[in-house]
C-alpha cells in the first residue's frame, strides 16, 4: 500500500536542523551560537521564525540565551534522579464529560502499557476558548517532563490547528475535515456503517425509519449519511423512509427526542441510534412506552470505537479489532511521530463488522427474517479476519485498516446520494 508522511510543525524541523547545525560546526558548551537573524538567514527563514526555533532549544537547555549578549551552546537537559514524568493526553469536548471516564478507561489502559507514560490527563475542551485550554495543557505537560502525545477525540478545529503546530505527537480519534491542517487520524468506515445498518433494516422490511445522530456535522457524520443514503437507493426508498434527528450530546435531550418520534402517529418502526448511548436512550423510551421490540419497533446501533461499552442487546456494527489493538494503532502513531517525524499512513479507516446482538428477539410477523445484513453491504466480505488481538504485522499485512474497493461498491458510489450531502 502506498505510505504517505506527516510532517512534525515546521518550528520543530527548524530547530532540529540548527541542532544538527550545532554538532556540525563541532561548538562545545559555552560557545557563541547565531542570532535569530543570522539563524533565519541560514534557514531561509523570517527572524520570528528562527526566533521560534531557538526557543525550541532554549527551553531544553541545549542553548543559553542572554539578552544582549547572544546566544550561546547549553550543555542539553539536566540529568536527573527523579523519574521523567511522561504525559499522554486523551481530548474530548467538554459536552464528552460525563461519558468518557466511564468508557474509555479500557482504551486509556492500553495506551499506557503501549506508551509507556506514567501519567495520563484527561482534558475537556471548552465550547469557547479550546485553544487556549490545550495550549496551557501543553505548557504544563512540558514544564512537568515529557508529552508522550495527544489522542483528541471529536474536538473543534481550533484545537487540531493549535495541535499541527505545536510539534506534539497528536492522533485525532475520529474524521477531519478537508480545511483542517495535516494531523494524524484514525477513524473507522462511517459510509460502511451507514450502509449495513440502513440495508439491514430495508431488507427486514421498514419503511419508515428514523435515525438519531450527535449533531457535530464533522466528516464522519456525512459519511455515515452517504452511507444510509446508498443503502435507501439499493432498497427502491426514498430520502423521506429516513426521518434525521441531529441531536446534541446530552442523554436528556436524546431521550426527549427518542419519545418524541415514537408517540408520533407516523411512528418510524425501526430506529438508527448512531452511539450506544442514543441507544440506551431508545431503549428507556421504548420501556416507559411499553413497545415491543422488534414487533413493534426494532433498535439497531452503531458501536463507538475506543469505548468499552460492553455487550449491546441490538444489531449493531462495531470496528473489526479490538481495543487492545485499537491502542497499539494510535500508540505506534504517536511513537513514530516522536522518533522521526513521519507515519506510515496519516489516516487509518477500520472496517466495520455487522453483530447480531446477544439477545435476538422474534422476528417481526411479515418481515423478512433475515438476521445479517443484505447481500453487497456486508462487511464480511471484505478480505479481513475477525481481529483479535494479533501482531501489527499481521493486521496491517491482512486489512491496511482500508476497504478494498469492490465492483459492488464502485456500483454503489456512482448511484445518486437521496441526501445530496
Amino acid at each position: 500500500m502506498k505510505t504517505s508522511s506527516t510532517k512534525i510543525s515546521t518550528v520543530h524541523r527548524l530547530a532540529k536542523r540548527l541542532e544538527e547545525d550545532i554538532q556540525h560546526r563541532g561548538l562545545r558548551v559555552g560557545d557563541r551560537y547565531l542570532t535569530a537573524h543570522e539563524a533565519g538567514e541560514m534557514l531561509g527563514v523570517s527572524r520570528a521564525m528562527a526566533q521560534r526555533a531557538l526557543k525550541v532549544l532554549a527551553d531544553s537547555n541545549r542553548v543559553l540565551r542572554r539578552q544582549s549578549l547572544g546566544t550561546f551552546v547549553g550543555p542539553g537537559p539536566e540529568p536527573s534522579s527523579v523519574p521523567e514524568v511522561r504525559t499522554l493526553y486523551l481530548l474530548a469536548r467538554e459536552d464528552d464529560r460525563g461519558f468518557i471516564p466511564e468508557r474509555y478507561g479500557r482504551m486509556l489502559h492500553c495506551l499506557r502499557e503501549e506508551t509507556g507514560c506514567n501519567k495520563i490527563d484527561q482534558g475537556f475542551v471548552p465550547r469557547d476558548g479550546g485553544a487556549a485550554y490545550v495550549r496551557h495543557l501543553v505548557g504544563s505537560g512540558r514544564k512537568l517532563g515529557k508529552i508522550v502525545g495527544v489522542v483528541a477525540v471529536s474536538c473543534p478545529p481550533e484545537v487540531y490547528r493549535f495541535l499541527a503546530e505545536s510539534g506534539v505527537p497528536a492522533v485525532v480519534a475520529g474524521s477531519l475535515g478537508h480545511d483542517m491542517p495535516p494531523l494524524v487520524s484514525v477513524d473507522v468506515d462511517n459510509r460502511q456503517a451507514g450502509r449495513v445498518l440502513a440495508g439491514y433494516l430495508a431488507e427486514r422490511g421498514h419503511r419508515q425509519m428514523a435515525l438519531l445522530a450527535p449533531g457535530y456535522g464533522r466528516p464522519g457524520d456525512h459519511d455515515f449519511l452517504d452511507g444510509v443514503g446508498d443503502a435507501l437507493t439499493a432498497a427502491g426508498l426514498s430520502p423521506s423512509a429516513m426521518i434525521m434527528r441531529l441531536v446534541p450530546h446530552a442523554k436528556s435531550i436524546y431521550l426527549a427526542t427518542a419519545r418524541q418520534l415514537l408517540k408520533s402517529a407516523d411512528r418510524p418502526t425501526a430506529l438508527i441510534a448512531r452511539t450506544d448511548y442514543a441507544c440506551d436512550a431508545v431503549r428507556a423510551a421504548v420501556s416507559e412506552l411499553d413497545l415491543d421490540v422488534p414487533g413493534q419497533v426494532e433498535i439497531v446501533c452503531q458501536e463507538d470505537s475506543m469505548a468499552e461499552v460492553g455487550e449491546l442487546d441490538y444489531p449493531h456494527v462495531a470496528p473489526k479489532i479490538a481495543i487492545e489493538e485499537m491502542a497499539r494503532l494510535l500508540a505506534r502513531m504517536l511513537r513514530q511521530q516522536a522518533e522521526s517525524g513521519q507515519v506510515e499512513q496519516d489516516r487509518a479507516v477500520i472496517p466495520v463488522e455487522f453483530r447480531g446482538g446477544v439477545e435476538q428477539a422474534t422476528h417481526a410477523p411479515g418481515r423478512h427474517g433475515a438476521k445479517e445484513p443484505p447481500s453487497g453491504d456486508s462487511a464480511s466480505e471484505v478480505q479481513v479476519a475477525a481481529l483479535p488481538c494479533q501482531p501489527d504485522s499481521a493486521i496491517k499485512k491482512a486489512s491496511g485498516f482500508l476497504f478494498p474497493e469492490t465492483p459492488v461498491e464502485r456500483k454503489e458510489e456512482e448511484r445518486e446520494n437521496p441526501f445530496g450531502t
